[in-house]
Formats: C-alpha cells, sequence, structure tokens
C-alpha cells in the first residue's frame, strides 16, 4: 500500500513550519461577540462552568468569552423527553466477581 510520495519543491504551493508541543502555540483571536465581565460571569454561573481558580482575571475572561463565543455547542436540543431505557447486559463471570469486589 502506498502511503505517501515525494514531490519536487516546484510542485508545493505553501509550506508551513512545523511546532512541537514544547513550543507555545499563541493564537491572538478577536471575539465574534464581545461581551462584558458581569454578562460572561453570569454566563458562567448559569452554565455551571467549573473554571480553574488558578486562572487570572484576564485568562478567565478570554475563557469565558471563548465558552460564550461558541455557547451553541452546549445546548443539545432533544427530539422528544421520553426516558429511554435498556437493560443491562450480563456481566462475565469474571467482571461480576470484580464488580462485586468493589
Amino acid at each position: 500500500m502506498r502511503l505517501a510520495a515525494i514531490q519536487s519543491l516546484d510542485t508545493i504551493a505553501s509550506c508551513t513550519p512545523y511546532m512541537s508541543c514544547e513550543e507555545p502555540n499563541i493564537v491572538n483571536r478577536e471575539p465574534l461577540n464581545k461581551q462584558e465581565v458581569d454578562v460572561l460571569e453570569t454566563f458562567a454561573k448559569d452554565y455551571g462552568f467549573k473554571i480553574n481558580s488558578n486562572l487570572t482575571g484576564q485568562q478567565r475572561q478570554e475563557l469565558l468569552q471563548l465558552l460564550f463565543d461558541y455557547k451553541d455547542v452546549f445546548d443539545i436540543h432533544l427530539s422528544h423527553n421520553r426516558r429511554i431505557f435498556r437493560r443491562n447486559y450480563r456481566f462475565s463471570p469474571e467482571d461480576a466477581e470484580i464488580a462485586n469486589n468493589k
């Protein structure tokens, strides 16, 4: 199976340098819908986000702004309210013994 091919440099349209995991990849992004701090804090409270208390005020605001910009990702609308029940699978004898020991 062929996985790759070596191309001559004149056929490459662009090249992006590789950045290893050790190098910081800092991207300055503009907010999609910039909000005031009190709006963002209310948003965090409404959604119940647990944010690390070690963040600086600026970092917290940037994180909340990012979450606010993509808040539609957190809203899952169900097609109906009917609960779905499914019978549990039976454990194998080995798995049942492990479950009973814990």
